[in-house]
């Protein structure tokens, strides 16, 4: 039962890999190296997890190493992809990254090929698990010569990686990676020096160690996206300092949201359900016309007066839509204009 526990697990791994690396993707709008990278290192995961688990879960031992195989190029490619993202985060030229990126391709097929050969393992089933014993010794050493390799060239890479990284958060960023990858290493000792449950559960210790890595990444990319400069970062600092009055109204014409700006120059309080015309000098008809546009989806301008001061303001009304294209908020800024004393209502 173990081994059908174990496979369940990989299976929830390689999903929410998956699911993070898609939803990462779609949400952010810039930084495509990082969002493509993010995806690719949640579909390498979702291969290396997935395939491994059907091959724990295969009852046709001559068939497992199929996924096995699948599961094999998702490691080598996330070995890969992590050093095409060190190049590609210091922002080095294309040029240069061509020889070394294709040396390790190159080597990285000689690995899959030899490696995941159907030959390398003999594949038993036991309690509810297929599991693998080496039949090549030599394919075995030959696939950790290549992890010793871009291991070393990672470690080496990293260093200027984070010597080229001008920011405390960036190099905090940098260190957040370099350890995480001590997983994956420590990951691989069970299958180089064997052991009976080693031997037998083998792909849990560095299925779970390349999903933790990857997930280590995911949040460590959501914090650096924070504090990149964007209009989504910035835009509740602008929305509380700016010194013109922004209103967020629902759709009936109730205040939901207001900045500082508003709070003074309108006089709104903390008392719930102030509409729009408690604040402004608007008749039935202009405001109803105001929320039959809203509600159509269509931004308008008015004309109007403060109630509390009698100033004079043009009201400027945007409609925000949501994802299926409807309308769900009104966005509304009040921008004063100076007139004579005694023209104030």
């Amino acid at each position: 039962m173990l081994g059908i526990y174990i496979n369940l697990f990989l299976v929830v791994l390689a999903v929410l890999a998956l699911i993070t690396g898609i939803s990462l993707r779609i949400q952010e709008k810039s930084f495509s190296h990082i969002r493509e990278f993010t995806l690719l290192f949640g579909i390498t995961v979702f291969f290396i997890c997935m395939g491994y688990a059907l091959m724990g879960l295969s009852t046709d031992p001559t068939k497992a190493y199929i996924p096995r195989f699948v599961g094999l190029c998702g490691i080598d490619t996330f070995i890969l992809l992590e050093f095409c993202f060190l190049l590609s985060d210091m922002k080095l030229k294309k040029s240069k990254r061509y020889l070394p990126v294709g040396f390790f391709v190159v080597y990285a097929l000689f690995d899959i090929l030899i490696h995941g050969d159907k030959h390398s393992f003999n594949y038993i089933r036991y309690d509810n698990y297929t599991y693998y014993e080496i039949a090549k010794l030599s394919h075995h050493y030959f696939h950790y010569s290549y992890i010793t390799v871009m291991a070393i060239t990672l470690f080496i890479t990293a260093i200027f990686w984070y010597r080229h990284q001008k920011l405390t958060r960036d190099k905090h960023f940098v260190l957040q990676m370099f350890c995480a990858n001590f997983f994956m290493l420590f990951a691989a000792i069970p299958d180089i020096i064997g052991g009976s449950f080693a031997l037998r559960y083998q792909s849990l210790g560095f299925c779970t160690a390349f999903a933790l890595v990857y997930f280590l990444y995911y949040f460590a990319v959501k914090r650096k996206l924070s504090y990149t400069l964007t209009i989504q970062n910035v835009s509740k600092e602008i929305f509380y300092t700016i010194d013109i009055p922004v209103l967020i109204f629902d759709l009936e014409g109730i205040v939901s949201l207001y900045n500082t700006s508003a709070e003074r120059q309108l006089g709104i309080t903390d008392n719930k359900n102030v509409a729009i015309r408690d604040l402004f000098s608007l008749s039935d008809v202009e405001t109803l016309r105001l929320l039959a546009k809203a509600k159509n989806g269509e931004s308008s301008q008015w004309l109007t007066h403060v109630k509390m001061s009698g100033e004079k303001c043009i009201l400027k009304c945007s409609v925000k839509i949501d994802n299926l294209g409807e309308p769900f908020c009104l966005i509304v800024t009040a921008a004063l204009i100076e007139v004579p004393v005694n023209e104030k209502v």
